[in-house]
């Protein structure tokens, strides 16, 4: 495909004539969706930046990284998706390519982030001794962080220098890897798609069985706070194993959906609102149950989110391992 024009291209591409009704029924929801998940993002991250006792140290870290990856992977839309898809913009290559490469990069940021972070809970619960050990070390701690990055960005810039990438196709109206050379790319992204999910909800399986597990031994020194703390980690733990379910049921989506319904229009309206709820879920997920997050994000609302309230108060739930995560009297 290297050596092609653009005609060839476009032929490859399925060139057809895309009516304003199609362009409007999948632009007009991918622009919604688009302003309101990176503003939602930008205001979370505000939020936890704000308020550091809703999360400890490291796992504050993750979540804003997660955020990043998901304001990221929605903000290519409006240089790359949005003006093909709703105002019809001819956009070739390469700049078609260079505009659109990001959502790839994010969009794996995204992913491997999620699985860093469910990998950083089971190693604290499961093995906490190493998780010390890993937490000692200001070097340790930032290269746990710094790893899902340099995975993404080595696989875009490999598979770009391979012939494989990713572009907007102007008649399909979605992102697509269809004609470049990802024969070796292409089976491993659909691996990851589905084994990294997959990977996310065993982990964080594991967890909760061993919360339930230590729930016997917990002893008849202080009960009550036992049971109070366990809820807490128990209920954090389910809504990362929500988040990752959800990225499971997106990805299969992704590449099944085109599959089941042969109207490209609204398969191409449906990829975008998936794609959409997928880098909103980290944040909605967060607000919904955690209360002070909640409670922040309503005072924030009062004032156009113009001004994101502080907190010094801990809220007794960190994700820290049970042994040393203690309530603080209030």
């Amino acid at each position: 495909y290297s050596g092609w024009n653009w005609t060839q291209i476009e032929t490859c591409l399925g060139k057809r004539e895309v009516k304003i009704s199609d362009r409007l029924f999948v632009g007009l929801p991918l622009l919604i969706f688009s302003i309101f998940s990176v503003g939602l993002n930008l205001i979370f991250m505000r939020i936890i930046h704000a308020n550091r006792s809703f999360l400890d140290a490291n796992m504050k870290r993750h979540v804003l990284s997660l955020a990043i990856a998901c304001t990221g992977y929605m903000s290519v839309n409006f240089w790359a998706h949005i003006p093909i898809v709703l105002f019809a913009a001819e956009i070739r290559d390469p700049l078609n390519i260079i505009l659109a490469t990001p959502n790839s990069l994010f969009y794996q940021a995204i992913l491997f982030t999620n699985f860093f972070i469910a990998l950083d809970r089971f190693v604290m619960f499961v093995f906490q001794e190493i998780h010390k050990w890993l937490l000692q070390s200001k070097l340790r701690r930032y290269v746990f962080l710094v790893i899902p990055w340099l995975m993404c960005t080595f696989i875009v810039v490999h598979s770009t220098f391979l012939g494989c990438y990713k572009r907007v196709n102007p008649f399909v109206l979605s992102y697509t890897y269809a004609c470049s050379s990802c024969y070796f790319y292409d089976p491993m992204l659909y691996w990851f798609a589905w084994a990294f999910p997959g990977g996310i909800i065993v982990l964080y399986s594991t967890i909760l069985i061993v919360v339930f597990s230590q729930s016997p031994r917990a002893g008849s020194n202080a009960p009550r706070r036992f049971v109070g703390r366990q809820r807490k980690e128990l209920k954090l733990i389910t809504q990362f194993l929500m988040i990752g379910t959800f990225q499971l049921f997106n990805s299969a989506f992704f590449y099944i959906g085109p599959q089941v319904i042969p109207i490209s229009d609204v398969s191409s309206f449906l990829i975008s609102l998936f794609s959409a709820t997928n880098s909103i879920t980290n944040p909605i997920v967060m607000i919904v149950f955690q209360e002070r997050i909640r409670k922040s994000f309503i005072v924030s609302a009062k004032t156009g989110f113009l001004s994101i309230p502080n907190s010094s108060r801990e809220n007794g739930f960190s994700l820290a391992a049970p042994h040393t995560q203690v309530p603080r009297t209030v």
